[in-house]
């Protein structure tokens, strides 16, 4: 049969060779559609390092001079911390959350900026790892209530105690390769006062947003989180307890939190989903993706249709050979053979066509969604389809194969069932 498929190719070859060349050109095209899209969505589906899921941030104003309702006299920083306090005691005491604990507004899906500050890994070149920062109180219960993944210590929970810190996996693997790191202090790394914390455990790589890449993470916790409010914002998050329905509770609040949890200055501003605004910056970066998705599926119904079109053209040979007793599966088969030969053909051009315009034009395909200083080389590493040239060139050319497949497949096989499906006799006299 492989004969007669390079026959009937050759027989067919003015028209073959039109469906080549695009088929050519709609699989170079299509890799650069596929890796300006694929990345985003491969990295939204990897786990964030903590659940957000059911959780719910309430961000707060505090009242100032003028304003409605101030006082004065509550305005001590003994009664800010008391006042804000209370407001998370009453989050407990309500039958709908399951816990609620302090945080800063630099927590992962609320700041999407955060707040960045480096370890000074040598002071003589001058050489530093940033990382995002967040504050947030000693022992509250934030770390069972976003379920943070403990690496270190193994088999023990977390001290958790005023002027320590907790660091991701990636930061502890850079600054302590191969080592536990708990108990040690990022002051080693430089003379700054500032960094004289110590570890108290580590967790696993943590995301600010979700279509960007993990970030070195380090989690200071104070004695009073207020305390440590320097114009970063403190809040509260809590979880729902299970079979509450979230959506009626959360509107609830919003219409009497303001008033029902008002102590001293402070008031609440918002009620919002953690994963809401995690899922945010996703959509936010969805119209450029549907864009691309849109050329895409363009020059894919183009393909598509020229393959139709050439299949359509053969029906006059498909009624003969099926009057002349030829079977269903043959005939099928053969021109699938033919298509298929032509497509792996133009698909290794195309990939070919691709590789030149990399190299030649120094396309950096691999580029990251992030700024280059806040990703150490743990995280590169441990995504080489992200970062790996050669890995990421053949994950994005196997997925624009496997679309591309699909569709000649599905262009050519539907109009030969369609021929089959009428009588030989008519499709002969049509001839």
């Amino acid at each position: 049969m492989l004969k007669q498929i390079f026959k009937q190719l050759w027989y067919y070859r003015r028209g073959n060779a039109w469906l080549f060349i695009e088929m050519t050109l709609i699989a170079a095209a299509s890799w650069f559609l596929v890796n300006a899209v694929w990345p985003g969505i491969y990295r939204t589906h990897l786990p964030d390092g903590y659940e957000a899921e059911g959780v719910y941030a309430v961000t707060l104003d505090r009242l100032g001079v003028g304003q409605s309702g101030y006082r004065p006299e509550m305005d001590t920083p003994e009664h800010i911390s008391e006042d804000f306090h209370r407001i998370g005691n009453a989050l407990r005491e309500m039958s709908e959350i399951q816990d609620a604990a302090p945080v800063g507004a630099t927590l992962p899906g609320l700041n999407y900026s955060n707040y960045n500050q480096a370890v000074i890994t040598d002071t003589a070149s001058k050489a530093y790892v940033q990382y995002a920062y967040h504050i947030r109180e000693a022992g509250a219960s934030d770390l069972q209530l976003l379920q943070y993944r403990q690496v270190w210590p193994q088999g023990a929970p977390i001290e958790d105690l005023p002027n320590t810190v907790i660091i991701t996996e990636d930061l502890a693997q850079m600054l302590f390769p191969g080592e536990n790191p708990v108990g040690r202090r990022l002051s080693q790394f430089s003379n700054y006062a500032a960094y004289n914390w110590r570890i108290s455990g580590v967790i696993a790589p943590v995301k600010i947003e979700k279509d960007k890449e993990y970030r070195s993470f380090v989690m200071y916790a104070g004695a009073d989180i207020v305390a440590l409010d320097k114009g970063m914002s403190v809040v509260w998050i809590f979880r729902l307890a299970p079979g509450v329905d979230g959506e009626a509770f959360i509107q609830q609040a919003k219409k009497t939190w303001r008033e029902d949890l008002a102590f001293g200055n402070w008031r609440v501003a918002s009620v919002s989903a953690l994963e809401s605004n995690l899922e945010s910056t996703v959509n936010d970066t969805f119209m450029w993706r549907a864009l691309f998705v849109f050329l895409l599926v363009c020059i894919l119904i183009g393909v598509a249709s020229f393959a139709w079109l050439r299949t359509q053209e053969r029906r006059g040979e498909t009624g003969v050979r099926r009057a002349m007793g030829g079977p269903v599966g043959s005939i099928v088969l053969q021109q699938l053979a033919e298509v298929w030969i032509l497509f792996l053909i133009s698909l290794i051009v195309g990939l070919v066509i691709v590789i030149n315009v990399l190299v030649i034009g120094k396309i950096d395909f691999c580029a990251t969604a992030l700024y280059a200083g806040y990703l150490n080389d743990v995280v590169i590493d441990s995504l080489p389809v992200l970062f790996e040239p050669v890995r990421h060139f053949l994950a994005v050319a196997g997925i624009t194969a496997a679309v591309l497949f699909v569709v000649v497949t599905l262009s050519t096989i539907v109009p030969v069932l369609g021929a089959l499906r009428e009588s030989p006799a008519d499709v002969l006299k049509d001839e």
